[in-house]
């Protein structure tokens, strides 16, 4: 009931809203009255498949038929006259492959068909060593990552792997993705495997192909609904929890239990097996020390980075650490070696003068000066 005018009145559910513009009864009545145009909203329906169909069919038949600025009614509103926003109504709906597991059917054909014309299909995040678009690996660094830019894992369990390969009438030596694909990093070789179960599933070649069988899922997909959350959950226990490896394998063995049909089994154990993962005894990994990343370091965890290039024979140009001093600051330096005299002190060289000890880090990377701190409980990253 409105409490200036006493009246009663309907507030409008959100496809209501998304149509006509106004947010209750009171507001149509008044745009109505007026003349007054409105503008609709979007109207997100997501898991479009997990809706009763029949009900969902019956709230969008009508609208589907109707003009901009047309009067109409809805059963779930008794007496309430509506009319259709003059403009800016949208509808769009999502929904994911049909599956028994996750409650999901096929689409109604009278359903489909009111969406026929702006159906899009949007395939997995391309995940390919090939044509290096590392799409998924690279959601996966997003979620991990916390609120200070930082993924507290070592660099080891994250980034792809590479090799240096060099032209011999060149000269030149490059770096490339590591062909074998169990010397990634934990993170980048389960993103491989994700990608690998798409393919299987939506009948594309895959590693799961052994001979004659092409190795295709039946009915079992590994959907970004559940790879999102496995990565949510582990970057909420990354400080005391398991390693990477550890955590991935006990999530898949899980799942792999509760997979229905022989076929679907054997197919998820081939694909995992070939990354270097065991689903169905996992085994616990250590963790790996973390330590942190400088900005340009994080850029190389993406392979889309474009690596060194230089001639054989030239000096490798070291890449900026940090150290972190017990109040949190971080001492960004090269890790280079400090002439003295005829001799080299390289990074890390502790020194001794007046009963105080020092550690030499390197030089500034924006001075070119030398880092000499005294020694304390920092991390040397």
């Amino acid at each position: 009931m409105d409490p200036v005018t006493q009246k009663v009145y309907y507030v409008f559910g959100p496809l209501t809203i998304a149509l006509t513009g106004c947010q209750n009864s009171l507001e149509m009545e008044d745009a109505i009255k007026t003349g007054k145009e409105s503008s609709g909203k979007l109207l997100i329906l997501d898991e479009l498949n997990k809706f009763d169909q029949d009900v969902l069919f019956g709230a969008l038949k009508i609208p589907a038929t109707l003009q901009p600025g047309e009067i109409f009614n809805s059963k779930y509103l008794p007496g309430v006259k509506l009319r259709m926003a003059q403009k800016g109504v949208a509808i769009v709906a999502t929904m994911n492959p049909a599956t028994v597991r996750y409650e999901r059917k096929e689409l109604d054909p009278a359903l489909d068909r009111l969406f026929y014309n702006g159906k899009e299909k949007v395939d997995y995040p391309p995940m390919s060593p090939e044509t290096e678009t590392p799409e998924l690996y690279e959601i996966f660094l997003g979620i991990l990552m916390d609120g200070n830019g930082r993924i507290r894992v070592a660099k080891s369990e994250l980034a792809p792997s590479f090799v240096e390969t060099e032209d011999p009438a060149t000269g030149i030596v490059k770096q490339e993705l590591n062909p074998n694909v169990t010397s990634h990093g934990t993170l980048y070789r389960f993103a491989l495997a994700a990608a690998e179960v798409h393919k299987s599933f939506t009948q594309k070649p895959s590693v799961a192909k052994t001979g004659a069988d092409e190795g295709f899922l039946e009915k079992t997909p590994l959907e970004m609904e559940t790879l999102s959350k496995w990565m949510k959950e582990y970057s909420e226990e990354i400080e005391g929890g398991d390693s990477p490896k550890t955590y991935l394998e006990k999530k898949l063995h899980d799942f792999h239990e509760n997979i229905d049909g022989a076929n679907d089994k054997a197919i998820y154990e081939r694909i995992f097996s070939h990354f270097g993962f065991s689903i169905t005894s996992p085994s616990k990994t250590p963790k790996e020390a973390y330590a942190p990343l400088t900005p340009v370091e994080m850029g190389y965890l993406t392979p889309k980075t474009p690596r060194e290039v230089r001639k054989h024979g030239d000096e490798v140009v070291p890449r900026t650490r940090i150290y972190t001093k017990p109040n949190g600051e971080e001492i960004y330096y090269l890790p280079t070696a400090m002439k003295a005299g005829d001799n080299e002190l390289p990074s890390g060289t502790i020194l001794e003068h007046q009963g105080i000890q020092y550690i030499y880090l390197g030089t500034d990377p924006e001075t070119g000066g030398n880092i000499i701190m005294p020694l304390e409980e920092g991390n040397n990253g």
